[in-house]
């Protein structure tokens, strides 16, 4: 796949411009090496919406009997939970939801998680990790077969783009009230918002 193909660029990226100073200091946080194709891809969009795949798989899972939906990978922010889920976030989202050590999360949300996984070296496995359902297997061998593995969405879903619900704001939503919510950055509320209107809720007030 062409790198400038991955992205939707008609959407905001999810993190900061990405430079050396940036890649440093989140290798150094996650104390791992970062696939170089995924670093190449941050620094076209530095995480976000992608243009909607779909990765076949021969394993039931809870998003389907065929494929997982790839419509987001997270970028490099920052470490604080106000901003959005990103790949800093890890190390808390291991925690907080009793996954395996040695995991770089690319996507999830909360149940289910697609990951860099570094529990046999330095060169990560992407692997599907859902805790409830007690899966944990190996999706690509390396990053860059994962994304040279990626088909249109499309042909999985024939749905409009602007009907489909990203991981990223599920997971959020399911995973913190609506006092905590409405101390978040004014991106992600945006997000939630537009979740909860199309499911006919009102919207959350910024404090």
């Amino acid at each position: 796949m062409n790198k400038n193909d991955f992205w939707d660029m008609s959407r905001p990226s999810d993190g900061p411009i990405l430079d050396a100073e940036l890649i440093a200091y989140a290798e150094k946080v996650l104390n791992v090496r970062l696939p170089i194709l995924l670093i190449d891809l941050l620094k076209i969009k530095n995480g976000g919406s992608t243009r909607d795949f779909a990765l076949p798989t021969t394993i039931k899972t809870c998003l389907g009997d065929s494929y997982l939906r790839i419509d987001e990978l997270y970028g490099i922010g920052d470490d604080h939970l106000s901003s959005k889920a990103n790949l800093l976030h890890s190390a808390y989202l291991i925690k907080e939801w009793g996954l395996p050590d040695k995991q770089v999360l690319l996507l999830g949300d909360g149940h289910w998680w697609i990951t860099l996984d570094y529990r046999n070296g330095a060169e990560p496995t992407v692997n599907w990790i859902d805790v409830e359902n007690e899966q944990d297997f190996l999706i690509a061998p390396t990053f860059n077969a994962f994304v040279n593995s990626l088909e249109s969405l499309d042909k999985y879903e024939p749905t409009e783009k602007n009907d489909r619900v990203t991981h990223q704001t599920i997971m959020w939503e399911n995973f913190l009230d609506e006092e905590k919510l409405a101390e978040l950055g004014e991106r992600f509320l945006t997000d939630v918002n537009e979740r909860r209107r199309k499911n006919g809720l009102p919207d959350i007030q910024k404090k």
